[in-house]
């Protein structure tokens, strides 16, 4: 079995609320979304201000505090609230690309976090 069981049901959802042909088109357009956020990513440079959003169980409380204090050099405002049974963190970012970027790393490679997602002001592409 290629993905868990919590994966396959998600996939499911994904095919029938995005109406996909099948499960390699949801992970087709799983994968292209992934690369081109890393690829915006990669395309940042200087000195950069960034929002990011998470939500997590009150369970990830400490990851949060750990994430904080070690880009404490980075993270300019966090903003904690309670909402429908989970926690949302807002942190307002502002320091050089590359430690913003290890930052946007951080919340990706945290799987108790129900969201996480680095906002950008600063277009660095057009679409097409």
């Amino acid at each position: 079995r290629v993905v868990d069981g919590e994966t396959s049901e998600a996939l499911e959802k994904l095919e029938e609320k995005l109406h996909f042909r099948n499960r390699s088109d949801a992970i087709r357009a799983a994968v292209r979304s992934l690369t081109e956020e890393i690829e915006e990513l990669s395309t940042l440079t200087g000195k950069i201000t960034s929002v990011a959003v998470v939500v997590h169980d009150d369970s990830s409380d400490n990851s949060i505090e750990k994430l904080k204090h070690e880009f404490q050099d980075i993270v300019v405002t966090q903003v904690h609230n309670y909402f429908s049974g989970k926690c949302i963190e807002v942190f307002v970012l502002n320091g050089q690309a590359k430690r913003i970027i290890d930052f946007a790393k951080e919340l990706k490679n945290k799987p108790k976090f129900t969201y996480a997602k680095l906002v950008n002001p600063h277009p660095t592409h057009k679409h097409k």
